[in-house]
């Protein structure tokens, strides 16, 4: 979903196989996660600045771009319900109140509304 180095070794995860499909989904989730509260305490202004320094310094695909955008395209009401499920093994997992937002709109963490 994105990742090209980092945590996957320079490899890309989808060519790797699907045993790493479980992994990817719950770091999406923590970085989505620590992305919304990085907005809430105004650390970041917007989702696209959190997926434009995961690009530039995670090794994400420009074209698939960050964890926001990754979060997104793993269908944001499913990625809620695993995260309720992990927050009890973690804080980490914890649903951040931007999820709950994004999934109002049919752009997700791009909506307007949102900036």
């Amino acid at each position: 979903l994105g990742v090209c180095a980092g945590p996957f070794g320079g490899g890309d995860p989808a060519a790797i196989g699907g045993d790493l499909e479980p992994l990817q989904r719950r770091l999406i989730a923590a970085l989505m996660a620590e992305g919304g509260r990085m907005i809430e305490d105004g650390t970041l202004q917007q989702a696209g600045d959190l997926d434009a320094l995961a690009v530039h310094g995670m090794g994400f695909h420009r074209w698939r771009g960050g964890p926001m955008a990754a979060a997104h395209a793993m269908g944001l009401l499913d990625l809620r319900a695993d995260m309720q499920n992990w927050q009890a093994e973690d804080p980490v997992w914890a649903v951040p109140p931007i999820l709950h937002q994004a999934m109002k709109y049919a752009e997700g963490f791009d909506a307007p509304e949102l900036r």
